[in-house]
């Protein structure tokens, strides 16, 4: 369990580096070549604004991230609710059990 909590955090930092230098990728205008691959736009933004230029735009990242992952959580059991409600009204309708479907969690 350690491990995969430490492989997740390392896994979430590089992920966090890597949009990093997409935002500057992505900000630059047309014909400005200042940063063209990952590695050096990392190193490069390290070298001439700080490290903690690399972790610019965290908190607003990970709100939008948390709220997200939240109304995706919240919709996904709507959707199941729903789903498992059509699924009890047409096993009743066809006279069946959702245990005869191999449906354990259909609630009939």
């Amino acid at each position: 369990m350690r491990a995969a909590s430490c492989l997740s955090s390392k896994v979430w930092r590089c992920r966090l580096l890597c949009c990093s230098a997409a935002h500057r990728f992505q900000s630059q205008l047309p014909g400005q070549g200042k940063y063209r691959r990952v590695v050096p736009s990392l190193l490069a933004i390290g070298r001439e604004e700080g490290l903690a230029a690399l972790y610019k735009g965290f908190v607003p990242k990970a709100l939008r991230l948390g709220i997200g992952q939240s109304v995706g959580l919240v919709m996904f059991e709507q959707v199941r609710l729903v789903m498992f409600e059509q699924v009890r009204r047409a096993l009743h309708g066809a006279g069946r059990t959702g245990e005869s479907w191999g449906c354990r969690h259909a609630r009939v």
